[in-house]
């Protein structure tokens, strides 16, 4: 009974630790993205189809392509705004308390907070999971036998379940 109770314990830190690994070290990271090859080519030719558009198109007598600038700032507006939002709207059904208030009231609190959660939940995850894990031929097996991929997926699967309960329970 301990070693199935060992066996489930570290299947589900497995399922745990792999989900936060490809958030944090893949997701997150931007050095992650650039390292990758296919990234890379994809960029370069991103790059080039914007070279090759804007040698197409007539710039106007100031020197500034109007389309390419109104296309991205209006992009990075509207990302930012759509995420701010939606942040703020997280924060007010967690604590109840009006961030819009907070942050035209004072900024600074807004902001520390902000990089505080932000740092709090990089730094644990990085000193606990990523650095010097003393489970990782441990998941080198569970990498290896199909059971156990099972079993991640059904630990994905519970936790998408559970996310969407909790959604519901917030919106009741």
């Amino acid at each position: 009974m301990k070693t199935l109770l060992n066996l489930y314990w570290n299947i589900m830190f497995y399922c745990t630790y792999t989900l936060l690994f490809y958030l944090f070290n893949r997701l997150l990271n931007p050095i992650y993205w650039l390292q990758n090859k296919k990234v890379r080519s994809r960029l370069n030719e991103y790059i080039n189809n914007i070279v090759s558009f804007l040698n197409k198109r007539e710039v106007d007598e100031r020197g500034i392509d109007s389309g390419i600038i109104i296309f991205s700032t209006s992009y990075i507006c509207a990302h930012t705004l759509c995420f701010l939002s939606f942040l703020f709207w997280l924060i007010y059904k967690t604590t109840k308390v009006n961030v819009i208030q907070l942050a035209f009231n004072n900024m600074l609190v807004l902001s520390i907070f902000f990089v505080i959660i932000c740092m709090v939940m990089y730094i644990t995850n990085y000193l606990f999971l990523f650095k010097k894990s003393k489970y990782e031929l441990f998941f080198v097996k569970f990498n290896t036998e199909k059971k156990h991929t099972l079993y991640y997926g059904i630990y994905l699967f519970s936790l998408i379940v559970q996310c969407i309960l909790v959604w519901i329970m917030i919106r009741c």
